[in-house]
């Protein structure tokens, strides 16, 4: 507990990545460390809907938009002795399709979601839950390319499992289903918070709930396949660069 904290609240909007660029700039104006970063922000829609730079909502804002601010606001962390960024993962990124049709070809999805920024105009039929689970995956290769070059932070990342939140709950509509696989908030909540203050996690740690998708006790969690994949992670860097022009 921090009982002397002082909380202070700025208005930022992820889905505008050049309202990240203000707030960052602003931020690294008043020359203050920080010393950890969670980017815990995120949307989910069942409906097709784009940014203000033209991505589909969750990959521009869940994905795009993290990446920009932990960019741009390197020079803040660098100014900490032991500066650490937490990425928010979930048990969605597992979900995520292992390639999609672009005009009727295949295309790596890094390039076809970073990049073509139309592609799920060409789709016969928009999916909500296959972005979604992309922008966790997106999520998980950032944490672990983080780390790997930017060696002063120590990068992690957690997932809350099943939540009973608006983002989560309203998928059960029974009250009983929802007390059977869901957890609270609070609980939901103590995977980040190791995450972000266990002095023992090296970069690379991933934590969720005990059983996964629920459970009071932050474990170690398991990573998708593709998350791991050192050429695909690469190639999912370089399109990121691309997509928000911010360089590490």
């Amino acid at each position: 507990a921090a009982p002397d904290s002082k909380i202070e609240l700025k208005l930022l909007d992820l889905s505008s990545l050049q309202d990240v660029e203000r707030f960052a700039t602003e931020f690294n104006n008043e020359g203050r460390a920080i010393d950890i970063l969670v980017n815990n922000a995120g949307i989910r829609t069942p409906t097709y809907q784009t940014t203000v730079d033209g991505f589909e909502s969750q990959i521009g804002t869940n994905h795009l938009g993290h990446f920009a601010l932990t960019g741009r606001l390197m020079p803040s962390l660098n100014k900490s002795t032991a500066p650490r960024v937490v990425s928010l993962g979930s048990l969605r990124a597992h979900k995520a399709p292992s390639d999609i049709l672009v005009n009727g070809a295949a295309r790596t999805r890094a390039t076809a979601h970073l990049i073509d920024i139309d592609f799920v105009k060409s789709k016969e039929k928009f999916s909500g839950d296959d972005c979604y689970a992309e922008s966790k995956l997106a999520n998980l290769i950032f944490m672990r390319e983080l780390g790997k070059r930017c060696p002063r932070i120590t990068s992690t990342a957690a997932h809350p499992g099943g939540c009973d939140t608006k983002m989560v709950g309203d998928d059960l509509k029974s009250a009983f289903l929802k007390k059977m696989a869901l957890q609270s908030p609070a609980f939901g909540a103590w995977p980040i918070l190791r995450a972000a203050s266990d002095p023992l996690a090296p970069t690379g740690s991933y934590f969720g709930p005990q059983y996964g998708f629920k459970g009071a006790y932050p474990y170690v969690a398991w990573f998708p396949k593709l998350a791991k994949d050192e050429e695909y992670a690469t190639a999912y860097w370089n399109a990121s660069v691309t997509a928000t022009n911010v360089k590490y």
